[in-house]
């Protein structure tokens, strides 16, 4: 996975000219009004991209509202939605957030790390389901066969593509990686993910063998997109550590801060929460703690998007002025 390129603060200018260039930094995303020959089409792409990462979930979670009315379904967990009712819309939001991830250019390099590895890992959540096992025993042997046949080309194609995918990025990217080390902490984390991908491509690849029924794969997935995504909210509550944006002390950045390290906490608490959930039986315990840490996630997503976007329309205001 990508490291990310340099990158300043928000509202930094680089070297390029701004007409034909954009900075890849977060806060160069302008607001969505009509984009101008003066003005880099890809700064008004970016801020899409981070309103159609916020709009993917609601998606899903509209879905799994209408269809506990209508057809009375409601699933122990958001990735039961794969066997169920809405499984088309469970894979299309799934794989659409996979790409918003891995395509947005993270603010600092251990950002831009942590979504991609949440893409890569959000691919496996959409098409590898969960509880397969009893599906499969449902199954007679042809079926069966062709299901584990069809999943075994599936992550087959997953693990090559990805293979290029980066392949292609470190060959041709027109900007260098940033080099994770750079602060201990995200050299630290880093190379612990990566031993965690390694270990996760095993699992794929004896699952693939094996082909028995891919269990660990979809709950793996699941819990290190989560991670990931948890990482991403770190980086930005704790720049001076990692290398992030907002490592200036102005009262608006103290208070973003603040906010994010909120969420980053609510995010580990997740775990603590599922156990107590277990243990006082509840049936719907996996569903709500996904749901909960979805919207910690995109609370966040959120509170960001806002601030692009108000500085966006604060620098169309300066530049208007002159």
């Amino acid at each position: 996975m990508s490291g990310g390129a340099d990158r300043e603060d928000v509202g930094q200018s680089t070297q390029r000219s701004p007409a034909t260039e954009p900075s890849t930094s977060h806060g160069t995303a302008d607001a969505p009004e009509h984009a101008t020959p003066s003005e880099p089409v890809a700064r008004i792409t970016y801020l899409y991209l981070r309103l159609i990462l916020m709009t993917l979930p609601a998606l899903l979670l509209l879905g799994s509202v209408l269809a506990f009315f209508w057809l009375g379904a409601i699933e122990e967990s958001v990735s039961a939605y794969y066997l169920g009712p809405i499984r088309d819309m469970f894979v299309g939001v799934m794989m659409g957030i996979a790409a918003c991830l891995v395509a947005y250019r993270g603010a600092s390099a251990l950002e831009d790390f942590s979504l991609d590895v949440a893409g890569f890992f959000a691919i496996f959540v959409a098409l590898v389901p969960t509880s397969i096992g009893p599906t499969l025993d449902a199954l007679d042997a042809a079926a069966r066969h062709e299901m584990i046949t069809a999943l075994r080309a599936t992550c087959v194609t997953v693990l090559v593509m990805s293979v290029v995918f980066v392949v292609v990025e470190v060959r041709f990217a027109p900007s260098r990686p940033a080099p994770l080390n750079r602060h201990r902490l995200t050299r630290v984390v880093a190379n612990v993910m990566n031993a965690v991908l390694v270990m996760f491509v095993g699992l794929v690849v004896w699952r693939l063998v094996e082909g028995e029924d891919f269990a660990g794969v979809h709950v793996s997935a699941a819990v290190l997109l989560i991670v990931n995504l948890a990482i991403a909210v770190a980086s930005h509550a704790w720049p001076e550590l990692t290398g992030g944006p907002h490592a200036s002390l102005d009262a608006g950045r103290r208070d973003l801060r603040r906010r994010y390290r909120l969420i980053f906490w609510l995010m580990v608490a997740g775990a603590p929460l599922f156990g107590v959930l277990h243990l006082l039986g509840w049936e719907y315990r996996l569903l709500a703690v996904e749901w909960y840490e979805i919207a910690l996630f995109v609370w966040f997503w959120a509170l960001e998007t806002r601030r692009t976007w108000a500085r966006g329309l604060a620098r169309r205001q300066r530049g208007a002025a002159r």
